[in-house]
């Protein structure tokens, strides 16, 4: 059932009847209720009175706040590595790179279906990114903010898959990490973040077109 929301085969807002989970994913009520409840715990479910389990709407003031945060957060995260992170910095992000491009974001090569490997070596990706800052704390938070946004990340992808356009920026930014540059590292960082808010506020218009989304504001420069 998680897959199923991550994957957008749930989709924001639908309702989560017992018996059709049930049925659907071969389970009886019971199991059915702990996972709606679990789910409910991580922020992917809503439980409404008198009316029962939905998949959490996305909330565009939400989406906004979260990648406000995100984008400033990893740009700052980025320069920390750039001061403490090392060779061995290097050669994890690279390593963990090299996983994710060989981990197919779609389960199904003719129809999206979101595949889970690839949103766990993304995070993979991104904790090596964060780890040459040498802060337990902000890697666990950057983490954090990432897990925050996975609900509604399906859109991106299906986005990509759609129009097969491929996706450079983390290649670059790898690139950058290792002939050290940390200006452009950063500056690619922080467009990545702005790109993915963009795509999935876009995907949340066409899902509601009667809605009208704001465009998030670039952070000053600092």
């Amino acid at each position: 059932m998680r897959e199923a929301i991550l994957g957008g085969e749930l989709v924001p807002g639908q309702k989560l009847a017992i018996d059709a989970m049930g049925d659907r994913f071969g389970a009886g009520a019971t199991p059915v209720r702990e996972a709606l409840n679990r789910l409910s715990s991580e922020g992917l479910v809503a439980f409404r009175d008198l009316r029962g389990f939905y998949v959490v709407e996305l909330d565009e003031a939400e989406l906004i706040e979260l990648f406000r945060t995100r984008t400033k957060f990893f740009a700052f995260v980025m320069r920390e590595a750039f001061t403490t992170g090392d060779g061995a910095w290097e050669e994890g992000v690279v390593v963990a790179f090299h996983r994710l491009t060989k981990t197919p974001w779609s389960t199904d090569k003719d129809l999206f279906r979101l595949n889970p490997n690839f949103i766990t070596r993304l995070h993979e990706f991104y904790a090596a990114l964060f780890s040459g800052c040498g802060s337990r704390w902000l890697v666990e938070f950057g983490l954090r903010l990432l897990h925050e946004s996975d609900r509604f990340f399906w859109l991106v992808m299906k986005s990509k898959f759609e129009t097969n356009e491929p996706e450079p920026m983390l290649r670059s930014i790898v690139e950058a990490i290792v002939a050290r540059d940390g200006d452009r590292a950063v500056h690619l960082v922080t467009r990545l973040q702005e790109h993915v808010a963009e795509t999935i506020l876009n995907g949340r218009k066409a899902m509601d077109p009667g809605k009208r989304s704001r465009r998030i504001a670039k952070p000053a420069a600092e």
